[in-house]
């Protein structure tokens, strides 16, 4: 596996909502939070991305992104806007293969960071590349996986 120091993630006009799914269920969460774009003549514009905040084994809680073609004054009940989500300093894999086996590639790099004696400051931060589009194969996703470290020198 690969690791990419020095990375950038920059992601503008982002719609947040938080979803607790089961291992055969996240391609119908990211429908249903598509869903909650409103109509206001804004569209999704970019990769959707998802930050894993728990995984229970079958059952995951995790934050999705996203990226809308235009800034969204009032966000819909559930959801939440952020102007931006910008990594300036990123230590990046990429995951391919399984999307429920994204734990190991991020704990892979967790472990690469703590060996290079970085310091972590963010979660995970993953942008799914491919496999949004068969809710039947979620053996070939390509994911990008960021974590932010500090660039201080202590």
């Amino acid at each position: 596996m690969q690791f990419l120091r020095h990375q950038i993630l920059h992601i503008e006009n982002v719609l947040q909502v938080r979803c607790r799914f089961c291992r055969d269920s996240f391609l119908s969460a990211v429908q249903t939070a598509r869903a909650g774009i409103p109509s206001a003549n804004l569209q999704e514009d970019g990769k959707i991305a998802f930050s894993l905040i728990e995984d229970a084994g079958a059952d995951y809680m995790a934050d999705l992104y996203i990226p809308l073609n235009g800034a969204l004054d009032s966000p819909p009940c559930g959801y939440m806007v952020k102007p931006k989500i910008y990594l300036t300093n990123a230590v990046k894999t990429r995951h391919e293969g399984n999307l429920f086996c994204i734990q190991d590639s991020i704990t892979l790099l967790e472990q690469y960071i703590k060996k290079m004696d970085l310091l972590q400051i963010t979660g995970n931060y993953n942008v799914i590349v491919f496999g949004l589009s068969d809710p039947a194969d979620p053996q070939n996703a390509i994911v990008d996986i960021y974590i932010g470290v500090s660039g201080n020198v202590l």
